[in-house]
């Protein structure tokens, strides 16, 4: 009896889980898992300490990127500015007013997200250019090895992000302002006769988004060694892809920053994974898509087993 209770007590654990936000986080894991297998393989090299390494790095600047992502479809809207902004040089200050102007143009000029921040997006690339047509400048060699520092096989950097997730999934969990951003994304008139100032979470949860790209943006520009404004843009895609994987709804009120940033490490290993499958980059636009498709089609069957 004593062992059927706690079968019984696992598996109603497990099936909670399941039912969670936090339920992508058991199919992200296998799948970053068997993936990682399958590619040794066939190449050895990819699960040497340098590559290893070098999936973290690259998924840290995603990562940051994509936790802002999250805060933004966590309220129900999105933003597309995150790209330009990640290869903006004056990347704090750009933040804060970026995510400030995004704010106010959806709650008072009563822009829909996609036009305010695609218009940010436009005006922040063009600005770039306008700063630097060309990539240019150099990151200073002593800030690049002090941010790449590393513990073990991971990058100091990607630890902070972990713990800015867990930080940031407590908030959302367990503290009135996390309550308060889902319930603005889940039914904004409700949270309003709530008493939730409405206004003030989607500027600040803009601007949230905007700060958290810029610590991206870092990350990025030490990877690139250059100043240039080309290199943020394709992070616009990419940021949604992964906070998608994580497991976030695209209406609103649903996510989870964890997934997040497995989403991120899935997402980053998928494209480092078709280079040593010597596959063209024709092919990592290609699996984007396949993921983000294959991720909302497990995720579902997931937890339509789950409410059975």
């Amino acid at each position: 009896d004593s062992v059927s209770n706690a079968r019984a007590s696992r598996h109603g654990a497990f099936s909670h889980l399941l039912q969670t936000d936090n339920a992508p986080a058991v199919p992200l894991a296998l799948v970053t898992i068997l993936l990682g297998l399958y590619v040794y393989s066939q190449n050895e090299n990819f699960l040497s300490a340098y590559n290893v390494y070098n999936i973290f790095l690259l998924a840290t600047a995603l990562g940051f990127i994509a936790l802002g992502q999250t805060i933004a479809l966590l309220m129900g809207g999105i933003d597309l500015s995150v790209g330009p902004l990640a290869g903006f040089a004056l990347m704090f200050a750009g933040a804060l007013i970026t995510g400030a102007v995004n704010g106010i143009l959806i709650r008072y000029a009563n822009f829909t997200p996609i036009a305010a921040t695609l218009a940010m997006y436009i005006a922040i690339q063009g600005f770039s250019f306008l700063l630097r047509d060309n990539p240019d400048g150099y990151i200073s060699s002593t800030a690049t090895d002090w941010i790449n520092w590393q513990w073990g096989p991971f990058p100091v950097a990607f630890l902070v992000l972990v713990g800015i997730a867990i930080g940031a999934e407590q908030v959302l969990r367990r503290t009135k302002a996390g309550w308060r951003l889902r319930a603005v994304g889940s039914d904004e008139d409700s949270a309003r006769r709530m008493g939730s100032r409405v206004d003030l979470i989607f500027i600040g949860g803009y601007i949230a988004c905007s700060l958290l790209t810029a610590l991206g943006a870092i990350m990025l520009m030490t990877q690139i060694g250059v100043g240039d404004p080309r290199q943020g843009v394709n992070y616009t895609l990419s940021s949604i892809t992964a906070v998608v994987l994580g497991g976030t709804s695209l209406t609103g009120g649903r996510g989870t920053f964890i997934g997040t940033v497995l989403g991120a490490v899935l997402l980053t290993e998928v494209l480092n994974a078709a280079t040593f499958l010597g596959l063209t980059q024709t092919y990592q636009y290609l699996f984007q898509g396949i993921l983000i498709v294959i991720a909302a089609l497990i995720y579902s069957t997931v937890q339509r087993r789950a409410t059975r």
